[in-house]
């Protein structure tokens, strides 16, 4: 009973590393992609750019142009200063803060604007559509304001604590080699929940982007 017991239970083990081992193949074969890099927002009206770092993952074959990728950013915080009127006072208040971190998950669908599948092509230009969700940290009312009356705001600032945004862009990639290369890209976004702007100030508006990250392209076969 033990060596049927025993027999079984090593059956059993190696069935489950093998399992293991092909769901984990699937990070290595032939046309996958991983970046890892920066990224910058770029606003104005009373905002800071701020700096964010990402890993991306998705797949792009030699016979298509057509390629796709998902990024998952950490966003560092930016900075805001905006007037608003006070409630029951003619004087305006000025008002500052800075927002937390917050994380977005970005779905891009890109199309080579050359042809990548030949080999001595170095430069590779390409234009992208994405979407994708983010969910910030808050500021948890981490504002102040100047002078510091105790009037009410007529505009407070608001983070978008969550919101699907949506943009275009282009870019290029640099192959240093078949598995190695340098992808950069712009970028413009729009968001969502913004609230209203008659009483809000959205501390995180519509905006462009730059990235920067080196690609590692996997060129095993697929099994």
């Amino acid at each position: 009973m033990k060596k049927s017991f025993l027999l079984f239970a090593v059956t059993f083990l190696v069935a489950a590393l093998n399992a293991q081992y092909k769901k984990a193949s699937f990070l290595n074969k032939s046309g996958r992609i991983y970046d890892v890099g920066t990224a910058a927002r770029i606003q104005n009206g009373g905002r800071s750019s701020s700096i964010g770092f990402f890993v991306s993952y998705g797949k792009e074959k030699a016979s298509k142009r057509l390629h796709h990728w998902f990024d998952l950013e950490l966003n560092l915080g930016n900075k805001y200063n905006y007037t608003s009127p006070a409630n029951n006072s003619t004087s305006s208040v000025q008002v500052s803060g800075k927002t937390g971190l917050d994380f977005a998950y970005r779905y891009n669908l890109a199309f080579f604007l050359a042809d990548n599948s030949n080999e001595e092509k170095k430069v590779l230009p390409f234009i992208n559509l994405s979407v994708g969700y983010t969910y910030g940290s808050g500021h948890n009312n981490n504002y102040t304001e100047n002078p510091d009356n105790g009037s009410s705001l007529q505009k407070y600032p608001i983070e978008n604590n969550s919101n699907i945004h949506y943009g275009a862009g282009a870019g290029v990639v640099y192959r240093i080699n078949q598995k190695i290369g340098i992808r950069g890209s712009v970028a413009y976004y729009g968001i969502t929940d913004t609230g209203n702007p008659a009483y809000n100030y959205s501390t995180i508006a519509k905006h462009p982007a730059v990235s920067v990250g080196v690609r590692f392209r996997m060129e095993r076969d697929d099994e």
